[in-house]
């Protein structure tokens, strides 16, 4: 009897170490296919100037100043990413307003060619006027050149009114917009925010 189990178990063994391995050689085999999870932290700037806050349209979608962390603080990332973006300099003093997370289930990245299920984390500075204290020369990609990267300061009323009748071919733009009417509706709903 204990022979048999023993045989029994072995036969088991070799056969979970053969479906293993098998297993191992289709994921690796189909590995492109299968979709990954992408962590993104970013930064984005509440620049807000006589009622009227400044707002980015880039690739067809409106979003607030700022872009991606590339192992850097967050206000060394606002920073770098306000100085190329703009040409705004700011110093170190910013409040974090708040932070928004989403999840893009179905998103292209460019850089490995794949759709991937990216998880975004963005934190949003309020970076009061008096705190810009000075301007260098831009220094956008060929990516934001290429597709009209623009700033312009707008009603904060006037933004959402766009935001909700506004219709663009990109495909992410229904994301950006999510993001960018949470943090209006912070803005408008906060009393000591209205700066001027």
């Amino acid at each position: 009897m204990e022979s048999k189990d023993s045989e029994l178990i072995s036969k088991y063994l070799n056969n979970f170490k053969y479906n293993a391995f098998r297993t191992k050689i289709i994921l690796k085999k189909y590995e492109g296919l299968i979709k990954k999870e992408q962590h993104v932290n970013k930064v984005r700037a509440i620049i807000i100037d006589d009622g009227k806050i400044l707002v980015c349209k880039y690739s067809d979608v409106f979003m607030l100043p700022g872009g991606k962390k590339e192992n850097e603080s967050d206000i060394e990332a606002l920073k770098r990413e306000l100085a190329e973006e703009l040409g705004i300099i700011i110093d170190d003093n910013c409040n974090c307003l708040c932070e928004y997370n989403q999840i893009y289930p179905n998103y292209y990245d460019t850089k490995t060619k794949s759709i991937v299920e990216r998880h975004n984390s963005t934190k949003y500075y309020l970076v009061e006027k008096n705190n810009i204290i000075g301007y260098t020369e831009r220094d956008l990609t060929d990516s934001e050149i290429k597709n009209n990267f623009e700033a312009f300061y707008i009603g904060l009323d006037d933004l959402k009114d766009m935001l909700t009748c506004y219709s663009s071919s990109n495909e992410k733009y229904d994301f950006f917009k999510d993001e960018l009417l949470h943090v209006l509706n912070i803005l408008s709903s906060s009393s000591k925010l209205i700066l001027k």
